[in-house]
């Protein structure tokens, strides 16, 4: 039912036309730069960074998608299909990763990288002098710590969708003698395409859009390159014109993943629907699922977080003031703020659509996806 307060006024449709005028007005202001004489600044990005900003974001995209992909599809594979001890507790701690900001992640671990830090010593310790530490401040060091931050997508998308599956067709599976790796490849894999493709465009854009993490390694990619004209080159208009390129190309991979999906939407009757029953691991599964976990948490959550309790232990004294407590209230006050303006705007958008002809429908949707191509910054 349509939500009306006054005859005429349907409050879904103007919280709409307000998100997609917010939207608009962002993007009017990166028109007239764009049209502004090229500078030194410009040529300069162009005829001698652009080649190593172009590989250098290319790699770590495909990368970052790819492990991301992997860890979040074995991931939620097991959670699906295995029974073992301590699963909800691992459930549990699976999406956690999402709350340590990639940048953050990645000072801790360059910092315990570092010659006084407690994983080189302790590595050193083990494979003797020779070790020379692991190379964080890299493009692959920027892929594994993007990756196990961002994997979540991946693996609540893919979760979602293998526990929706009917169980019919695994069992049908199973009696006809498959093994289980035969059914995740050529049953549940190429069924689990759609989820997987919105769920790595999702990590691609965040990659695309992250600034702290990649500058803070020391990588020339996209983002960084639109900083460096902006603060280093004090030129604004080239900044604007990267990143209008930049919006472009995030809309451009809306856009293919639109296309990759079409027509790879798959449901079932409720009939078919009969809940997955999970089996128990043997001895063996269960030593390279317990490892799985045991690997992928300790260095996605346990190991980042342990190290941020030893350092406020040891520095409690100096940072617990009025300044450190009113830095925490206005951070719990802009996230509740901004996540209770999303919640209303996306149920406004999403009633709204429920009431529109398929056109309209794909031009709000469109509209709205522009948002998430606009860095943060």
């Amino acid at each position: 039912m349509e939500l009306t307060f006054l005859k005429g006024f349907h409050l879904w449709k103007w919280l709409t036309y307000l998100t997609i005028g917010l939207l608009l007005l962002v993007g009017f202001q990166l028109i007239p730069p764009l049209f502004a004489p090229t500078t030194l600044m410009w040529d300069l990005v162009m005829d001698y960074w652009m080649r190593d900003i172009l590989i250098q974001t290319g790699l770590l995209l495909i990368f970052t998608g790819l492990i991301s992909g992997i860890l979040g599809v074995v991931s939620a594979y097991f959670m699906t299909f295995y029974q073992f001890k301590g699963r909800r507790f691992i459930e549990l701690f699976l999406i956690l990763p999402f709350g340590i900001p990639t940048y953050v992640m990645g000072y801790i671990y360059t910092t315990m990288n570092s010659v006084t830090g407690s994983m080189y010593q302790g590595l050193s310790f083990m494979f003797g002098s020779s070790f020379q530490g692991i190379q964080l401040y890299s493009l692959w060091g920027a892929v594994l710590l993007f990756s196990i931050t961002l994997y979540p997508y991946v693996y609540l998308a893919s979760r979602s969708f293998l526990m929706k599956q009917p169980s019919v067709m695994i069992e049908a599976a199973r009696s006809l003698g498959a093994s289980e790796f035969k059914i995740f490849r050529q049953i549940l894999l190429p069924l689990l395409r759609p989820a997987l493709i919105g769920a790595t465009t999702l990590v691609v854009m965040e990659v695309l859009n992250d600034y702290g993490l990649v500058h803070y390694l020391g990588l020339r990619v996209y983002s960084t390159a639109i900083f460096q004209a902006w603060f280093n080159g004090n030129d604004l208009n080239t900044a604007v014109r990267l990143s209008s390129t930049l919006i472009l190309v995030i809309l451009g991979i809306l856009t293919l993943e639109t296309i990759l999906r079409k027509h790879k939407k798959y449901g079932y009757i409720s009939l078919q629907l009969k809940p997955l029953k999970r089996l128990d691991l043997s001895f063996k599964k269960k030593i390279i699922v317990y490892a799985w976990f045991t690997v992928l948490l300790s260095v996605a959550f346990f190991i980042p977080v342990g190290q941020l309790v030893v350092w406020f232990m040891q520095s409690s004294f100096n940072i617990l003031s009025s300044s450190y407590v009113d830095a925490v209230m206005n951070t719990i006050l802009i996230s509740f703020y901004s996540m209770l303006s999303i919640i209303v705007l996306a149920v406004a958008i999403v009633n709204y659509n429920r009431y529109q002809p398929s056109m309209m429908k794909k031009i709000v949707t469109r509209f709205t996806n522009i948002g998430y191509s606009i860095p943060g910054t």
